[in-house]
């Protein structure tokens, strides 16, 4: 019986394919293509880090609006800052009813054990396709040895760590078994004492380097004003390709998200797949005013919605498998 069980574990390398149900895609298709694969990958861990106001949790958001609409499928956001903005996501396309979110501070008892039990239990229940959980710098994340001692307490030193560590244990199996994709936000902060190498790590413990299949960094938005701004994600780590170290950058607009859409259009005018008809629609982005931004996207949606459509089916193929240049998304 014990020699059945482990048969069936065994695969043969040639059987060994990852297939595109695999994968989710992040919302963002430049990051999407960068990913080689088509986006994060089902039933792992993701780290998007970045220093504080970057749009970590954002991007965490474009994912599940993405899935939403294309698969209906439920997704976890458990709300460990208390800062989740309803009606910024549901402005963004997202759908209510399709989002749980799981606010600790509604309990008589706010302890980061508590808090990682609940999670585990609810990824467990296998309905959901995401799960994220912003951050890990989150108030609610705190070991209640940390809560129960007092504030000038100098025995501290890496009990956040060690808390951390067992749920990223925990969490690697359970979202394994349920095909749940677990996105993890966390904060660059300074690394003290550090006379050589990086100066700036993330909080909470090496484990989740090591656990998360694909780690991305996003750099302050450049390029910002009241209508949106430009961001732009390095890929840190990434287990299921060779992109480690490659940088996009996308045009993020607050009120309806990426344009992917045009995203697509710039890249296609740039392989040749279709003609380029307008010499500045493509790169005025967030230049100068609202009204000329709308002006020249809705041009470019007008003169070429018939060709990219065609286009699109076309040589969609073409365009997820050709190997791009880290300036194929660059202005």
């Amino acid at each position: 019986m014990k020699d059945d069980n482990i048969k069936r574990l065994i695969v043969k390398a040639s059987e060994w394919k990852d297939s595109p149900e695999d994968f989710i895609s992040t919302g963002i298709l430049p990051l999407d293509i960068a990913l080689v694969r088509g986006g994060y990958r089902r039933g792992r861990l993701v780290e998007i880090f970045g220093k504080e106001h970057t749009g970590k949790t954002l991007t965490t958001m474009l994912a599940l609006i993405w899935d939403q609409k294309i698969n209906k499928r439920k997704s976890l956001f458990v709300d460990a800052e208390g800062s989740f903005n309803v009606a910024w996501f549901e402005q963004m396309g997202g759908n209510l009813d399709l989002l749980d979110v799981y606010d600790p501070y509604q309990g008589t008892e706010i302890y980061g054990e508590i808090v990682y039990d609940n999670v585990i239990k609810l990824i467990e229940t296998g309905e959901y396709a995401f799960t994220v959980l912003d951050s890990l710098m989150g108030s609610a994340l705190l070991s209640n040895e940390i809560l129960d001692k007092t504030i000038d307490s100098t025995k501290r030193m890496g009990i956040d760590a060690k808390l951390n560590k067992q749920f990223f244990r925990r969490a690697f199996i359970v979202t394994s078994q349920t095909s749940t994709t677990l996105l993890i936000t966390n904060h660059v902060v300074d690394n003290i004492g550090v006379m050589f190498g990086s100066k700036e790590t993330t909080p909470g413990g090496s484990d989740l380097k090591f656990r998360a299949e694909q780690r991305l960094r996003i750099s302050s938005p450049k390029e910002k004003n009241e209508f949106g701004h430009r961001s732009e994600i390095k890929i840190i780590k990434n287990k299921r390709g060779a992109s480690a170290g490659k940088k996009i950058d996308f045009m993020f607009n607050y009120n309806y998200g990426v344009d992917n859409f045009e995203e697509m259009a710039k890249l296609m005018v740039k392989k040749g797949l279709i003609p380029k008809k307008d010499k500045k629609s493509y790169y005025n982005s967030i230049n100068g005013n609202y009204e000329e931004y709308e002006k020249n996207r809705l041009m470019l949606l007008d003169l070429n919605e018939k060709d990219l459509l065609q286009a699109t089916e076309e040589y969609e193929d073409e365009i997820v498998s050709t190997n791009y240049e880290e300036d194929d998304f660059q202005e």
